[in-house]
């Protein structure tokens, strides 16, 4: 029972029992030493009794005076209390004298002494005295009490002492190795016993730390392992997932090729089922094919078991299905390896490429042809021209054909866009029926197109040019029940080993292309070095330069043209904005010598910003010409109808105070309206909103003049100079302008004549009720600021 006790309570019965033993043997020692010392000292007293009888009783003794020994005897016990009985003999032993106590001998303890009586050696007697230990016993009995209560006390003191020491420094730190054996039984692995204390119980702790980081790294172990094995199970849940959810067939074999696993890609893709596929030679379930040829192509399977190294997709790869099906596909191949690095098997991922071939294939074909009418296009078709350019040989010819459309722009503004596509279209197929095989037929942009006859001399390229456009010629294209008439102007460029690199060729076509256009359109023009219009163009390159210099230093002056009106009295100033420029050294440029060069290279947006600009500025500086002006005529090039930033600026400008748009009359050729029809109306629409006017300029120059009339909501007709400056002379001419004028009248648009160079032709004109008249007749330009 007292095993199951606490160790505290042990320790201090163990104490308690060796410590009563030791006050036990203490005790009876101590009793023992007082015996002793009692025991001398009673032998001392006896001692000193004996010499003070001896020298008392010697001649009592000798004389036997019996009275006087018995006087002796009681004055000596008197004296000593613990003497029990004196016994006083004679040399014979005849007892003398005696005395003693009354008292139980049989309970006393008593220790007698003898002693001789002499005198010089001599012996006259003996004396026998009886001591009693009774006081002594108590005495030693008394004192031993005492010492063993002191001996209890201090004990108990010190067991006190020694169980809150051991409690301290022995029970408590104990009691903490057991808290942290208790926490490490919870599962608190970070508990840690101090082990700053005794070297046993250091030792204690320390083997209890290195039980708490056993234990720890044991559940290190165990929380990595549990950690890796669950780690493992989801990688090998998710590998499942993935192989049954990605996108792409998985193949694995073992070493010798066999298949042991296809996921459901595969399955589908291959036509075989896993359970049945397993077991069975790669070759069987996966065969390719060259996409191209046909022919078989090897298993990337055996190459990578072979190799031991990675194979990649081997191109223009088919994969024939179980059922014959094909597919395109990707692949590649890995070698699946242990630990050891050893090849245990492959491992093929794959997917169907069918469709991004497919459509890759689609992208390289748009790439190189022209989406609308699948003719090449520009970009492949300047890569041929350089490849046949650098391929050519001194016994080869080529001709090239630049072919653009004419009045394309007519279908394309009032049928829309829709119609414009499909004549581009019908175009394409028609004129491809006049080519050879081999030749090479693209749209390069718009309405333009550009053909390659190959190995084919100027004179027979020359006879296809004019046979296409015929063809053209002789088509009509029909849409909403409306017939249009299309021609082609064609430049025609000879390819000879001594031609220009391709890229000056095209440009060579163009130029070609454009000086048909300047002859009269529907018609082919061929190329040579010395051509003037070619000449007369590069001439144009030069004024190109000046007017962008011109731009650049401000070198432009703005002049005026008066207006007359013929049959109503003038109510203001009726002037026409012209611009000149001005050269390096003063001299001034007519706009006859610079206005085509920057029309045919797109600088008139802003030679036109220029002189809008200027001219609000003039009139803003000059308030009293505004208010006595009736109108001022601005003229506006084809280009700037489709700037729309020059548009924004010019309403801009009109919304300016000092500004009264009404004023203003914006002049379009009638070229360029019919040309950007739809550019023009909104042009003018937005423009009109503002209140400004406009005027048709060299109305009459094109055969469809008047079917324009209807749509373009123009304020005046301005006649073209070359039927009013015959119109006294040439009677086709006056039929002309009269039915011009007429027409206006009718359409309610008033009309102003140019090029008036005479009284006659005035007079003529007024006549014929002609509203305005402009021309050297009536005021030759001058400078609109006459101090500029």
């Amino acid at each position: 029972m007292i095993n199951r006790q606490p160790l505290w309570i042990k320790i201090m019965l163990s104490l308690l029992v060796a410590l009563m033993v030791v006050a036990i043997s203490v005790g009876e020692l101590m009793r023992l030493q007082l015996q002793s010392d009692y025991s001398a000292r009673l032998r001392s007293t006896s001692e000193d009794t004996f010499l003070l009888l001896s020298a008392a009783t010697l001649e009592p003794v000798i004389s036997e005076d019996i009275p006087q020994l018995r006087s002796i005897v009681s004055e000596m016990v008197r004296l000593q209390p613990d003497i029990y009985a004196i016994r006083v003999m004679n040399e014979d032993g005849v007892l003398l004298a005696s005395w003693s106590r009354a008292a139980d001998q049989e309970t006393m303890n008593l220790v007698s002494f003898s002693k001789e009586i002499s005198f010089e050696s001599e012996v006259f007697g003996m004396l026998s005295i009886d001591w009693s230990t009774q006081r002594l016993d108590h005495e030693v009995i008394r004192h031993t009490n005492i010492m063993r209560y002191w001996l209890i006390a201090s004990l108990l003191i010190l067991t006190v002492i020694i169980i809150v020491f051991i409690h301290v420094f022995v029970i408590r730190p104990i009691g903490k190795i057991h808290h942290h054996l208790l926490a490490l039984k919870q599962g608190d692995l970070k508990s840690r016993v101090d082990i700053n204390n005794s070297r046993e119980l250091s030792l204690l702790g320390k083997g209890v730390n290195s039980l708490a980081d056993v234990l720890a790294s044991q559940k290190l172990r165990e929380s990595e392992l549990e950690l890796a094995r669950r780690e493992l199970f989801e990688a090998k849940e998710i590998a499942e997932i993935t192989l049954h959810s990605i996108g792409d067939g998985v193949i694995s074999t073992d070493v010798d090729g066999y298949v042991r696993y296809l996921n459901p890609v595969s399955e589908k893709l291959t036509g075989w089922q896993n359970e049945e596929a397993q077991g069975k030679p790669i070759e069987e379930i996966f065969k390719l094919v060259d996409e191209v040829s046909g022919q078989p192509l090897p298993s990337t399977i055996r190459l990578c078991l072979e190799d031991k190294d990675r194979v990649t997709t081997l191109a223009h790869a088919l994969l024939i299905a179980k059922h014959g099906q094909e597919s395109a596909i990707d692949h590649s191949v890995s070698p699946i390896r242990n630990r050891n690095g050893d090849i245990m098997g492959a491992v093929m991922v794959f997917h169907d490429v069918t469709e991004s071939r497919n459509m890759t294939r689609e992208l390289e074909y748009r790439a190189t042809h022209d989406s609308l009418t699948d003719l090449i296009n520009r970009k492949e078709f300047d890569r041929q021209l350089f490849q046949y350019r650098k391929d050519l040989t001194h016994n080869a010819e080529h001709t090239l054909l630049y072919i653009d459309l004419d009045q394309f722009k007519i279908v394309n503004d009032t049928c829309g866009h829709a119609a414009g596509d499909a004549l581009l279209q019908q175009l394409s197929q028609l004129m491809s029926g006049e080519l050879r095989r081999g030749d090479i037929f693209a749209r390069l942009g718009g309405d333009e197109f550009g053909i390659l006859l190959n190995d084919c001399p100027l004179t027979f390229g020359v006879i296809i040019a004019e046979s296409i456009r015929q063809t053209v010629e002789s088509f009509r294209f029909v849409w909403n029940q409306v017939g249009f008439s299309i021609g082609i102007s064609t430049g025609i460029v000879a390819i000879t080993v001594e031609s220009a690199d391709a890229e000056t060729l095209l440009e060579q076509a163009d130029e070609a292309c454009y000086s048909a256009k300047e002859l009269g359109r529907n018609r082919h023009y061929v190329y040579t070095e010395k051509d003037e219009q070619v000449i007369g163009r590069q001439g144009e390159m030069n004024w190109l330069g000046k007017v962008n210099a011109a731009l650049a230093e401000d070198r432009f002056v703005l002049y005026q043209q008066s207006i007359l009106p013929l049959q109503e009295a003038s109510q203001g100033d009726h002037i026409e904005i012209l611009v000149r420029l001005v050269e390096p050294d003063g001299s001034l440029v007519p706009p006859g010598a610079f206005i085509p060069a920057a029309e045919r290279y797109g600088l008139m947006p802003k030679v036109d910003h220029w002189v809008i600009s200027r001219t609000m500025d003039w009139f803003r500086q000059h308030p009293d010409k505004m208010e006595a002006l009736e109108l001022c005529n601005i003229n506006l090039s084809g280009k700037s109808l489709s700037d729309d930033a020059l548009l924004r600026y010019i309403e801009e400008q009109l919304d300016s105070p000092e500004i009264d748009a009404c004023k203003f009359c914006f002049e379009l050729t009638e070229t360029a309206a019919v040309s950007n029809l739809t550019l023009a109306l909104n042009f003018m629409q937005r423009l009109k909103q503002k209140g400004c006017l406009f005027a048709l300029d060299d109305f009459g120059s094109g055969m469809s003049s008047f079917g324009y009339l209807k749509i373009l909501p123009v304020d005046y007709l301005k006649i073209d100079g070359m039927f009013v400056k015959d119109i006294v002379y040439d009677e086709t001419s006056r039929v002309m302008v009269a039915s011009i004028n007429e027409v206006g009248q009718v359409m309610g648009k008033q009309t102003i004549a140019e090029f008036v160079e005479n009284e006659e032709i005035l007079e003529h004109l007024r006549s014929m009720g002609v509203d305005f008249a402009q021309g050297y007749c009536i005021s030759k330009p001058s400078p609109l600021d006459p101090l500029a």
